[in-house]
C-alpha cells in the first residue's frame, strides 16, 4: 500500500514519524521551574533524551508558531499539572494543542499531578474551579471567548482521564526516576517497517482506529482479514506504532502461522512475555506454564497485543486465551485470511478489499517509476495501465511487478505483459513467477534457499537483490518473505519431481525427508534437507541413507532422537544444524567410544583435568583473551546469541579468532553442554566446517576459540564459490553429529 495522496511526505509521515524531540515539557514556571521541572529536565537530558523546554519564552494568550512546532515535533508531551497552571491561558493553549497532537498523530501524552488532586483537574473542583470561574468572566463575552473556554475545560479532563504520575504519595526523587524509566522504555521501542509508499492506507488505519475505541477501558479485540498479499500486516504495523506509546506494554508478534509451524507456540508466547514485560532472560519451556504466566503477569496491565498472520484457534488459545488475561483497557488486533476466526472471537471486523484502479496505478508507478504518474512517455502509460489492470488491485503483486519492471526497456515491458495476457486466470500466480524468472541464477537459488529453508532466519548478507526487487524483505534483523511468494517458490521446487522427492533439489516437508532418509531414496538432485519436529521424536536414519547425496549442502535437523549413523556425507557440505537433538545412539552405533566424565557429569575444570584425547586444543588463560578482544568491547562484539556473545580478536601469537564467551549458568547441565561441544569438535574434520583452536574454563567462566572465518554472501557460503578443491570427507565425521550447531558461522548460535 502507498500514499493515497500523491505526496510523499505522507508516506513517510505514516512509515516512520520523524521527531525532532522525545520529550516536550508543558508546566508553570512559577511554581515548578526552578525545582521539580528544573530536576526532571536535567534527569532527563542526562538519560540521553532531547528535551524540548521553554527557556522563558515571551508570554501571551496564544501560544507562537514556533511553540506549536516544537509540540508537533515532539514524540512524548510531559505535563506537569500544579496548583495555579490552569491559571495560565498559555498552558491551557498550550494542552490544547497537545491534546490535538495525541489524537492526529498518536503522540503520548502522560500528565504528572504536582501537589494537585487529578480529581480537581478532572472534574474542576477546588481551586481549578476558581481558576476557570475567572476565565469564564474574562473570556465569556462573546462566542469565541466563550468556545476557547469550553476547548479548555474539555482538555483538562481529558488530559486527567490518562495515565500518570502523582507526587502526593512519595519522594521527589523517586517520581522523577519513574518518569525517566517510563521515557527511556517507550524511546527504546523500535517504528516497525510499514511500507515505502503505503497508498490508501491513510483510510484504512481510521476505520481500525474507530473500532479500537482507544479511549474507553473495556477490552475490544479488532479483526483485519483479507486474502494473501491484500495489505493486512501494513495497515496494523501503522497502527501499532501510532498506539503502542499509549499502553502500559506492547507486543507485535509477526508471522504467527510461520513462526508456530518452526517452533512451536512456546516461543512466540516467550516473545510475547519478553516484549511486554520488558525482560528479556523471561524462558518457558513449555506452553501451559507459557499460558499461566501471561495471565498472571499481564492481568493488572493495559497492553496493545498484535497477532499477525494467525490461522487457527489453537494459536489464539495459546497467546491470548480470555479478554480477562488483560488488564482494563487492553487492545487485540488480529490479522488472518479466515474470517471465521475472528467471528469466533466476537472481534470487530475490518475487511480488506483490493485497491481501486486508481491507488492501484498509483502503487505500481510508485515502484515501477518511482513516481506517481510516470514523466516517461508513449507507450508507458498505455503499458502501466494493462499491468494494473493484471494485478487486480492487489498491493503484493503491484509492488512486486512494479520493481520487477524499473528499468527494463519498453520490449521487456511489452513481453511481459503479453505473458500476462497469456494467463487470464493465474495473472496473480504468473506476476510473482516472472519476477523469479527475472532473476539470475544464483539469485534463484538463494531465493529457493530462503523460501525453503531460511524464512525468518538471521540476516545474513548478500540478499540485497532481492530486497530491492520487493522479494524479500527484513524485520527485527530477521530474513522474511511473504507467505504467497514462499509457497510459489516451493511449488517452483515440487515441480522438478512431482512423485518423487528424492530427486528434487531441496526438501523441507517432514513426510518427504522422513520417507527419503527411510527409504534411501535419496539422489545427487538433493542440495538441502530440513526436518523440524516440533516436538522430540526418534529418527531411524540407514547409514547409506545420504550415500546418493553427493550435492548435498545444507542440513537442519531438529529435535529429533537419531538411532543409526550415515557413512558418508557430502564434501560439498556447507552448512550443518543439529540443534535440539540427542544423539547419543548415533555415536553408539557407530562404534565409537564416548570418553568418560565424572560422575556428577561436570569435568574438573580448575583441576585441569580434561582427557589427553581433547588436549589436541590449547586451554587459553582469560588473560589472553582479554588482550585479544580489547577488554571485550563492545567494538569487538560481532554477535549475541541466547548463550552469550561472540567477539572478534586477535591473540598474542597473531591469529585471527572468534571467541565464544557464554553466560549460561554453570550448573550440571551448562557443563555437560560445553564438555559435548569440545568433544564433539575434537572428532570433526571437515573442510567446510569452521575449527575450534581452544578453550577457557574457569568457575563460572566457559569461552570457546575458534578460527576467524569473515563473513560472506549466502549463495557464496551455500555454494562454495571462491574456495580451492575440497579434501576428501574424513571418516571421524560421523560424531560430528552430537548436538551441532551452526558450525558454517557459529555467529548464530
Amino acid at each position: 500500500m502507498a500514499t493515497s495522496s500523491s505526496s510523499s511526505a505522507s508516506s513517510s509521515r505514516v512509515a516512520i514519524p520523524k521527531w525532532d524531540y522525545d520529550v516536550f515539557l508543558s508546566f508553570r514556571g512559577e511554581d515548578t521551574r526552578a525545582g521539580f521541572v528544573s530536576h526532571l529536565h536535567s534527569a532527563l537530558c542526562r538519560s540521553g533524551v532531547r528535551v524540548f523546554i521553554d527557556e522563558e519564552l515571551p508570554r501571551g494568550e496564544r501560544i507562537s508558531l514556533s511553540l506549536e512546532h516544537a509540540i508537533e515535533s515532539s514524540r512524548i508531551a510531559i505535563i506537569v499539572f500544579s496548583p495555579n497552571f490552569a491559571a495560565s491561558a498559555w498552558c491551557l493553549q498550550e494542552l490544547t494543542k497537545i491534546l490535538e497532537m495525541k489524537y492526529s498523530k498518536g503522540q503520548l501524552v502522560r500528565p504528572v499531578f504536582f501537589h494537585v488532586d487529578p480529581s480537581d483537574v478532572r472534574k474542576q473542583t477546588g481551586v481549578i474551579a476558581e481558576i476557570m470561574e475567572r476565565h469564564d468572566k474574562v473570556y465569556g463575552g462573546d462566542g469565541d471567548g466563550l468556545e476557547r473556554v469550553k476547548k479548555w475545560r474539555d482538555a483538562l479532563r481529558d488530559a486527567a482521564n490518562l495515565s500518570g504520575w502523582h507526587s502526593s504519595n512519595g519522594v521527589e526523587s523517586k517520581l522523577v526516576q519513574k518518569i525517566v524509566e517510563e521515557v527511556s522504555s517507550k524511546l527504546h521501542r523500535p517504528y516497525l517497517d510499514v511500507a515505502k509508499h503505503p497508498v490508501a492506507l491513510d483510510r484504512h488505519i481510521q476505520v481500525v482506529k474507530n473500532l479500537l475505541h482507544t479511549e474507553d477501558d473495556a477490552i475490544h479485540v479488532v479483526g483485519i482479514c483479507g486474502i494473501g498479499g491484500i495489505g493486512k500486516t501494513t495497515i496494523a504495523k501503522a497502527i501499532f506504532n501510532m498506539i503502542a506509546d499509549q499502553f502500559e506494554g506492547s507486543s507485535f508478534l509477526a508471522n504467527v502461522r510461520e513462526i508456530s509451524r518452526q517452533y512451536d507456540l512456546d516461543k512466540l508466547q516467550e516473545a510475547l512475555l519478553r516484549d511486554i514485560m520488558g525482560d528479556k532472560t523471561i524462558e518457558v519451556g513449555y506452553i501451559q506454564i507459557s499460558v499461566d504466566l501471561i495471565r498472571q503477569k499481564l492481568c493488572n496491565k493495559r497492553v496493545l497485543l498484535v497477532l499477525d498472520d494467525v490461522d487457527c484457534m489453537d494459536q489464539l488459545r495459546d497467546l491470548m486465551g480470555e479478554r480477562s488475561w488483560f488488564g482494563q483497557g487492553s487492545r487485540i488486533i488480529l490479522t488472518t485470511r479466515d474470517e471465521d476466526i475472528l467471528i469466533a472471537q466476537k472481534a470487530k471486523i475490518h475487511k480488506v478489499g483490493e485497491l481501486s484502479y486508481g491507488d492501484a496505478l498509483q502503487l505500481f508507478n510508485w515502484n515501477a517509476f518511482r513516481e506517481s504518474f510516470p514523466t516517461r512517455g508513449y507507450p508507458y502509460p498505455l503499458l502501466s495501465y494493462g499491468f494494473t489492470k493484471c494485478a487486480k488491485g492487489i498491493p503484493l503483486a503491484l509492488i512486486v511487478l512494479g520493481s520487477f519492471l524499473s528499468g527494463k526497456s519498453t520490449h521487456e515491458w511489452e513481453r511481459t505483459l503479453e505473458r500476462l495476457s497469456a494467463s487470464p486466470g493465474r495473472q496473480i500466480d504468473e506476476i510473482l513467477k516472472i519476477s523469479f524468472d527475472g532473476l539470475e541464477t544464483h539469485e534463484q537459488a538463494i531465493f529457493l534457499d530462503i523460501a525453503c529453508f531460511f524464512n525468518g532466519k538471521t540476516k545474513i548478507i548478500g540478499i540485497q537483490i532481492l530486497s530491492h526487487k520487493s522479494l524479500i524483505y527484513m524485520e527485527s534483523n530477521k530474513i522474511w518473505m511473504h507467505d504467497l511468494l514462499q509457497e510459489m517458490g516451493r511449488e517452483i521446487v515440487r515441480q522438478e519431481s512431482p512423485k518423487i522427492p528424492g530427486r528434487r533439489s531441496r526438501l523441507w516437508y517432514h513426510k518427504d525427508v522422513l520417507r527419503v532418509l527411510q527409504e534411501n531414496s535419496g539422489t545427487n538432485s538433493v542440495e538441502g534437507i530440513k526436518l523440524d519436529m516440533l516436538g522430540p521424536e526418534e529418527v531411524f536414519m540407514d547409514t547409506k541413507a545420504l550415500r546418493q547425496m553427493k550435492r548435498l549442502r545444507l542440513i537442519m535437523f531438529r529435535n529429533m532422537y537419531i538411532s543409526g549413523c550415515p557413512d558418508h556425507l557430502s564434501n560439498d557440505l556447507r552448512w550443518l544444524n543439529m540443534h535440539g537433538n540427542a544423539l547419543q545412539a548415533t555415536i553408539e552405533s557407530c562404534g565409537r567410544t564416548q570418553p568418560s566424565i565424572h560422575d556428577n557429569g561436570i569435568a574438573d575444570f580448575d583441576s585441569d583435568m580434561l582427557l589427553d584425547e581433547y588436549l589436541v586444543f590449547k586451554k587459553i588463560s582469560k588473560a589472553k583473551l582479554v588482550r585479544a578482544t580489547n577488554h571485550f568491547s563492545d567494538d569487538n562484539k560481532i554477535g549475541v546469541g541466547s548463550a552469550g556473545s561472540v567477539y572478534h580478536g586477535i591473540l598474542d601469537d597473531g591469529r585471527e579468532v572468534a571467541i565464544k564467551w557464554t553466560n549460561v549458568p554453570y550448573d550440571v547441565f551448562g557443563d555437560r553442554m560445553f564438555i559435548s561441544e569440545i568433544k564433539t569438535l575434537c572428532h570433526v574434520n571437515h573442510k567446510n566446517l569452521i575449527q575450534l583452536l581452544g578453550f577457557h574454563a574457569r568457575h563460572d567462566e566457559r569461552a570457546l576459540v575458534y578460527e576467524y572465518m569473515n563473513n560472506s554472501s549466502l549463495y557464496n557460503q551455500l555454494h562454495n564459490i571462491g574456495s580451492s578443491t575440497l579434501m576428501s570427507w574424513n571418516a571421524q565425521i560421523k560424531v560430528a553429529w552430537e548436538n551441532m550447531r551452526y558450525f558454517l558461522f557459529f555467529l548464530f548460535f
